[in-house]
């Protein structure tokens, strides 16, 4: 995250929004007015991305031609509905898929 562009994000944010921080580019201070926070009632949640060489290392596993995903429903797009009535319902283990075409 760079500390110069937190205000775009807070002025994009919608009300009742989340900003994400994921990681500091430009140091570890970050200076910002707290009333939009309010106002908008917007959360503040950062996480820890890990190092760039554990991320090279998931990269090369997932392009690995044996990992493939896990679909659990796969409909046609007429039947797009469906598809989300069954995120609806949660429990999916997987895709839920719609296929165009």
């Amino acid at each position: 995250m760079r500390a110069e562009t937190f205000p775009r994000s807070l002025s994009a944010v919608a009300v009742g929004g989340t900003i994400g921080v994921v990681g500091f580019v430009s140091g570890f201070e970050l200076r910002f007015p707290g009333l939009p926070l309010d106002l908008k009632t917007i959360r503040l949640t950062g996480t820890n991305c890990g190092p760039v060489a554990t991320f090279r290392d998931m990269v090369r596993a997932v392009a690995q031609p044996r990992i493939e995903p896990v679909l659990d429903t796969t409909v046609e797009f007429p039947d797009a509905h469906a598809a989300y009535r069954r995120l609806e319902q949660g429990g999916a283990l997987g895709k839920v898929v719609v296929t165009v075409g």
